[in-house]
């Protein structure tokens, strides 16, 4: 998917940013940033024009076109002045994603694999909480056995659970 992003032959919308143009698709942006999908109201916009962007800078746009299309963000490439809003951007969207999110005994793990895969602390987090508190559904489903493909994820999970079992006694 990461070679999908920007490119104008089999993009099927345009953002417009100051002047410089993005290409994107708009079916992995509702899948993989639902709540831009959302807040642009992509679903309505006529694609044969540009969504018009007016409140973002198209470096920081283009950063996170490219962490949507699942590029690694490297923090330190962007410029002194800029980091800090981007791990903030970066922040605000898994908070938001995590709000969004309703978390079941079928999907937790899933989510958990994304957040991990993704670096995504804040939704890792979330499920975390979710899967350590609903240990009994969780054991009853097949979504478990997922978890298994991550070793340090199941490090984490084992540790999580001991945790709050020696706080529970």
């Amino acid at each position: 998917m990461r070679r999908c992003g920007n490119q104008c032959y089999t993009s099927d919308i345009l953002f417009a940013l100051k002047g410089q143009i993005f290409h994107g698709h708009l079916n992995i942006l509702k899948v993989m940033a639902p709540n831009l999908a959302r807040t642009l109201n992509l679903d309505e916009h006529d694609n044969t024009k540009p969504v018009p962007i007016d409140d973002i800078a198209p470096g920081i746009f283009q950063l996170m076109l490219q962490y949507t299309y699942g590029d690694t963000i490297f923090i330190a490439d962007a410029e002194t002045g800029k980091k800090s809003l981007v791990r903030l951007l970066k922040l605000e969207a898994e908070a938001s994603y995590s709000s969004y999110i309703e978390f079941t005994a079928e999907n937790v793990a899933d989510i958990l694999l994304y957040a991990e895969a993704k670096n995504c602390n804040v939704l890792k987090q979330e499920a975390m909480d979710y899967l350590i508190k609903n240990m009994e559904k969780m054991l009853g489903t097949g979504s478990f056995d997922k978890l298994y493909q991550s070793k340090e994820l199941t490090k984490e999970i084992m540790f999580a659970s001991s945790k709050r079992t020696r706080l529970e006694e």
